[in-house]
């Protein structure tokens, strides 16, 4: 048998294809090659980068985002973002783009523009609810529903004592980043249920007529609801307030907030107190749910004698389901007591939910420039589901009839 050397094995062992070949021999100077033309491409990138890091100009700075689930994408130019949502919509964006750290605004920005994809189709964001109770129109969904809307209409199927919102006060409970008592605050609070979907104003006052609060008074004096306020759909409250500056570019926001009450589990047995913090402000919200309730609309006229000038009204209604709470009717801080030349007198505001099975108690009264009492007096109404009622009141020899319209609830 013929044996073969470890010699002659290697010399007759399969010789590599000249393609792998070509490929084993040139790799380690083929990586060379690109290793030095990379080196000189970086070289030459980075003198590049530095030319150009001199000649080109500033970034513009970076827009932090607000949270906002409306806010567009990092790589849209502030100049060309669209904003929609109506008229004034831009204006308020940009309150928020400047402002970003406060969430209180971002949240009235994102409740606006949720309201307008719903219901813009059945009217405008800024609609009021206007306060004239003999006017109104047939068709519902224009309507602007008026209070005593059913004190004359007995025989209404679909009026029924349903549940409402009763707000009681609105403070402005601390002031912060440089604001000093006292301070001089305009804007809006209302509140939106499911009726006609507009403003409810509960406050209201333009730049010119603001009101001053001071760290010992610093509540708002409230005009409304001018109707009931309907516990269905969860309302919503809308807080719009400004403090005057010297000029009216240096007007500050003190708090722009939006919430919606959730009283589908509520059963109405507490007051409830909303706080809304933010880097001016804290402002509270005092109201409850009130059950199964009928509408009190008030009206005053003074019969014989006039209370002295030199004393402030304040009259006030309380019920039996909150009997400390109060839901002032004529603030004395208005000053004397305006009478119309029908000798109405011109109450702050007049509307009150009551529960139909409570009571309804109303407490007038009249301060010195201490602030004492002087007189007082009290009546005591029993809920009704329709009609008027009068009572009598004797103020410091000033006599005036209180006559309350009775008014069951509607959903449409």
């Amino acid at each position: 048998m013929q044996t073969r050397s470890p010699t002659r094995r290697k010399e007759e062992s399969p010789s590599p294809s000249p393609a792998m070949g070509t490929r084993a021999a040139g790799k380690p100077k083929t990586t060379a090659a690109v290793g030095a033309r990379a080196a000189r491409g970086n070289k030459q990138a980075g003198a590049a980068t530095k030319r150009e890091e001199a000649t080109a100009p500033a970034p513009a700075p970076a827009i932090t985002s607000t949270g906002s689930s409306q806010s567009p994408p990092p790589e849209v130019e502030p100049s060309t973002r669209k904003v929609e949502g109506g008229e004034g919509d831009s204006a308020l964006a940009k309150r928020v783009r400047d402002d970003e750290e406060d969430k209180e605004a971002a949240q009235a920005f994102n409740f606006r523009h949720f309201w307008n994809f719903l219901f813009s189709a059945q009217a405008n964001f800024e609609d009021i609810k206007e306060e004239n109770p003999n006017e109104w129109m047939i068709d519902l969904i224009a309507a602007d529903i008026p209070p005593m809307r059913h004190t004359d209409d007995p025989g209404a199927i679909y009026a029924k004592c349903y549940d409402a919102v009763q707000v009681y006060s609105v403070e402005v409970k601390q002031i912060k980043c440089g604001l000093r008592w006292p301070i001089e605050v305009f804007g809006h609070v209302a509140v939106r249920d499911s009726l006609d979907r507009k403003r409810n104003l509960v406050f209201n006052r333009g730049r010119d007529d603001c009101q001053t609060l001071t760290a010992e008074d610093s509540s708002l004096v409230l005009t409304g609801p001018s109707r009931y306020v309907l516990a269905m759909d969860n309302p919503d409250f809308e807080v719009e307030l400004k403090v005057k500056g010297i000029a009216e570019t240096e007007d500050k926001v003190l708090s722009s907030h939006a919430f919606t009450f959730n009283c589908i589990y509520d059963d109405g047995s507490s007051v409830k107190r909303r706080v809304a913090s933010n880097k001016r402000s804290t402002v509270q919200i005092t109201f409850a749910l009130i059950p199964e309730t009928v509408e009190a609309t008030f009206e005053v006229k003074v019969v014989d004698g006039s209370l002295d000038p030199s004393l402030r009204p304040h009259f006030f209604a309380s019920t039996h389901h909150h009997p400390s709470t109060k839901c002032v009717l004529l603030d004395p801080r208005e000053g004397a007591m305006v009478i119309s030349d029908n000798n109405s007198v011109k109450l702050t505001r007049s509307v009150v939910s009551v529960e139909v099975l409570g009571g309804l108690k109303l407490t007038a009264e009249a301060l010195d420039d201490e602030k004492a009492v002087v007189p007082r007096t009290t009546i005591i109404f029993e809920p009704q589901r329709d009609g008027r009622v009068d009572g009598f009141l004797d103020l410091n020899c000033c006599k005036m009839v209180v006559k309350v319209s009775w008014s069951r609830l509607s959903i449409c």
